[in-house]
């Protein structure tokens, strides 16, 4: 199966997450994205999404 370069796939929303920073806030687990160093949340089991919560 053919898989997007993570550049790709940060630009559509699809993170990977630093596994060793990730820490759960009471709601979400929280970390930063391996590739771009944007801040993000889990959505669900494997899926992580750009933080729409604000600070």
């Amino acid at each position: 199966m053919f898989k997007l370069p993570q550049v790709i796939r940060c630009r559509l929303g699809r993170h990977t997450p630093v596994r060793s920073e990730a820490a759960w806030d009471g709601l979400h687990f929280v970390s930063t994205c391996d590739k771009c160093g944007t801040s993000i949340r889990r959505v669900s089991r494997g899926k992580w999404k750009a933080d729409w919560l604000p600070d």
